[in-house]
């Protein structure tokens, strides 16, 4: 079942590369600008004009349809680099939650995740918890966030005593996120676990 899993993240994590390298030729001379889709609504997150690649803040906004019919939008602040947007509705309540990734500057590329609540004419914060402590045991950053068959999940290489933080050697961990008990699950490991 963890090879399953584990396919599934790859795919994702390739497409997410793929979205995060595109940018919009309408925005030149602007930061990294990403977009995201579901049912009639375009999500846009770009960085804040003029601050560096590794910190400051971002713009999201939702649209119906096109640029040209604005709905909600709202600023966040950044440590590190937009890395993904998605437009999905985690909990199947009918309402769309727009995530944004960001990753941080430097060796550990720490991940977080902002999560907002769309109701159709605002974007309300709702950031998901951290995970337990020991789900985050062995963690020294390296995340990556997907969202696979409609489920946020977060993953992340091991660390052992002696590890360096290039060269991981204790396995690899997967999260789903549970909105409705707003709790993260363990859904896949290899490793020992040292």
């Amino acid at each position: 079942m963890f090879h399953y899993h584990y396919r599934q993240l790859l795919v994702v994590a390739t497409c997410v590369l793929a979205v995060a390298l595109s940018t919009d030729p309408s925005q030149a001379g602007q930061k990294e600008y990403l977009t995201a889709r579901a049912s009639d609504f375009v999500a846009h997150v770009q960085q804040g004009a003029g601050e560096p690649a590794m910190v400051g803040s971002y713009a999201v906004r939702i649209y119906r349809e096109t640029v040209d019919n604005f709905v909600a939008g709202a600023v966040g602040s950044r440590d590190g680099a937009l890395a993904g947007l998605w437009l999905v509705d985690l909990d199947r309540d009918g309402e769309l939650e727009v995530l944004v990734w960001h990753s941080s500057g430097g060796s550990g590329s720490y991940g977080r995740l902002d999560r907002y609540r769309f109701t159709e004419s605002a974007l309300i914060r709702d950031d998901p918890p951290l995970p337990s402590t020991a789900q985050l045991s062995q963690y020294m950053g390296h995340d990556v966030f997907a969202v696979v068959d409609g489920v946020l999940q977060r993953s992340f290489p091991l660390y052992v005593d002696g590890d360096s933080n290039a060269e991981p050697t204790g396995g690899f961990r997967i999260l789903a996120y549970r909105p409705q008990n707003r709790a993260w699950i363990l859904v896949g490991e290899t490793g020992t676990g040292g």
